[in-house]
C-alpha cells in the first residue's frame, strides 16, 4: 500500500502583496539609478562585516578614503544603509532587500 502525504503551506495574500510591494519599491527607487559596481561592492562588504566606516571600506576595497565616504553617503541617502553615532554604516532593511533582489536576478 502506497501512502502519500501532502504538505500544505499557508501563505496569506498580505504576505504575497508585501513581497510584491518590496520588489516594486526597489525597482521603482532604482529605475534609472542603477548602482555602480563600486556601490554594490560596498554593500556586499558591509553585509560581510555587518558594519563599516569609510576607513574600513577604503582598506577592504582599495578605494580612496574620499571615494569611500562619498559612496557611503550616497547609499545612505538612498536608504540602503543606516549610520550609527560612531559613523559606521549598516545595511538597512531596504539594503538587505536590494542585495537579495540583485543576487537573485543577476
Amino acid at each position: 500500500m502506497l501512502v502519500s502525504k501532502s504538505v500544505l503551506c499557508v501563505v496569506s495574500p498580505s504576505d504575497i502583496e508585501s513581497e510584491k510591494k518590496t520588489q516594486i519599491d526597489i525597482l521603482d527607487k532604482f529605475n534609472g539609478k542603477i548602482l555602480s559596481d563600486r556601490q554594490k561592492k560596498i554593500l556586499f562588504v558591509i553585509l560581510e562585516l555587518e558594519e563599516a566606516g569609510p576607513s574600513k571600506i577604503s582598506k577592504e576595497l582599495g578605494f580612496s578614503l574620499s571615494t569611500s565616504y562619498r559612496e557611503l553617503i550616497y547609499l545612505e541617502k538612498n536608504k540602503l544603509l543606516t549610520s550609527s553615532s560612531s559613523g559606521k554604516r549598516r545595511l538597512s532593511k531596504k539594503g538587505i532587500k536590494y542585495l537579495e533582489y540583485y543576487s537573485n536576478n543577476i
